[in-house]
């Protein structure tokens, strides 16, 4: 076992992990890191020589793993406890989403990678097998040696193109390869139907009115379908040069851990995150708040139950500025009545979607520090923009992806959603 794993931010040690008790984990930054860009990795783990304490610590870097079932699988095929996060990210930490990399302190540095494909294993026809059997974590299945966050399967590829648009050529870093990928795949969902053409057709609409997303689509691996959406963490350059920038979501930022995504489990709300975003080291504020209202906004219309504070995301540069990320895990749980109608979000004190009013809107309004009339006008103005667009997204899905019952339920929950939003702006400038 690694006496001490080195977290990287490309080429240089950010800092140091040492083990704790049962496999949480101690962050220290390194003294040429603090000395050459005095740079922290997160508004929870500012710069500082002190070895930072096993609470904060464990809980900014647990949450670069997955989550539920998806993780807990890759723990029993792997053989290491589920609560021991340092030899996880030992295991599985050369890619997480952002640009950190993780890796043992006494071996070679991680380096990047180029348009070749070395480093990399296409695993486009195993894809096809366990998405034919059903396969309940691709990231077990393949042996992949990465971690990405979320509950929901998904499995960090680099797409490559194939003999069809549709069918690209699929390759995940080789074991022991620092290479970094650039999309995530998610395949179809065995619980609720079609969930991959749920999301993708959330994510163009939230892009035809105007929101930040990075692009998604539909994909055919054999004769199944699922979803790729590029990540916004990576940059690619023209000569194949693959750049990861540095992120971390609102819970990482805010010092929560995973297990308290959601505000009424002790999560972050509407208010603690409007305030981190008048962080004066975000850049464009008013930019960034404004975008993330419109966000909050279109998750209510679309039926969005499932926006937590993971969802939300800060982007850092070594320069020290800092954007909001554009938005992802753009979903309509409301289309699937089995599922609570609840917000991981309070709009105002409500959870309930039944039971959201004007008044929620109004103190939600005072959480982002908005005045009422401009966030009213905000509401209309992002309702009439779905109001316009949903149906011809849909048509233009079904056309692309195939006929399904999911879209009729979309645009029925978006047409309750943008009769309610109106009703709800007039209301607060009465």
């Amino acid at each position: 076992m690694a006496e001490r794993l080195a977290v990287y931010w490309g080429s240089e040690i950010t800092g140091y992990l040492t083990r704790q008790r049962r496999g949480r984990v101690r962050f220290q930054y390194a003294g040429q890191w603090l000395e050459k860009y005095h740079q922290a990795i997160s508004f929870s783990l500012p710069c500082d020589a002190k070895e930072f304490g096993t609470e904060i610590s464990t809980n900014f870097f647990e949450n670069l793993l997955p989550e539920s079932g998806v993780y807990e699988e890759i723990c029993r095929k792997h053989r290491i406890e589920k609560e021991d996060i340092y030899s996880f990210l030992l295991a599985y930490g050369l890619d997480c989403a952002g640009a950190l990399a993780i890796a043992d302190a006494s071996g070679p540095p991680p380096s990047e990678a180029r348009e070749s494909q070395n480093g990399y294993r296409e695993v486009t026809g195993e894809l096809e097998t366990l998405l034919a059997e059903r396969h309940t974590a691709l990231l077990a299945g393949t042996g992949a040696r990465l971690s990405i966050a979320g509950a929901q399967d998904k499995l960090p590829v680099r797409a490559m193109p194939g003999d069809k648009e549709k069918s690209p050529l699929l390759f995940i870093p080789d074991t022991g390869s620092p290479a970094p990928t650039t999309d995530i795949l998610k395949p179809q969902s065995p619980r609720f139907l079609d969930l991959h053409k749920n999301e993708a057709f959330c994510m163009a609409l939230a892009k035809t009115i105007g929101l930040a997303v990075p692009d998604a689509r539909i994909i055919q691996v054999g004769a199944h379908q699922a979803y790729l959406v590029a990540r916004y963490d990576r940059i690619q350059a023209p000569n194949g040069a693959i750049t990861r920038l540095h992120q971390e979501d609102f819970c990482q930022a805010l010092g929560y851990s995973r297990n308290s995504k959601y505000e009424e489990h002790g999560g972050p709300g509407f208010a603690i995150c409007g305030k981190l975003l008048l962080h004066p080291a975000v850049m464009e504020l008013e930019s960034a708040r404004n975008s993330f209202i419109r966000c909050a906004i279109f998750n209510y219309i679309i039926g969005n139950c499932d926006a937590h504070g993971k969802n939300f995301a800060l982007l850092h540069q070594l320069s020290g500025e800092i954007y909001l990320a554009p938005f992802y895990d753009l979903v309509s749980t409301m289309a699937y009545s089995e599922l609570d109608q609840k917000f991981a979000m309070a709009i105002g004190k409500t959870f309930r979607f039944d039971r959201i009013a004007e008044h929620s809107w109004r103190q939600f309004s005072a959480d982002m520090n908005i005045h009422p009339a401009r966030l009213a006008a905000m509401m209309r103005e992002t309702a009439r923009a779905v109001q316009t667009q949903a149906e011809k997204v849909a048509v233009f899905h079904e056309r692309q992806y195939g006929l399904s019952p999911i879209y009729p339920a979309l645009l029925k929950v978006i047409a309750n959603g943008t009769e309610q939003i109106i009703h709800m702006a007039e209301a607060l400038v009465v």
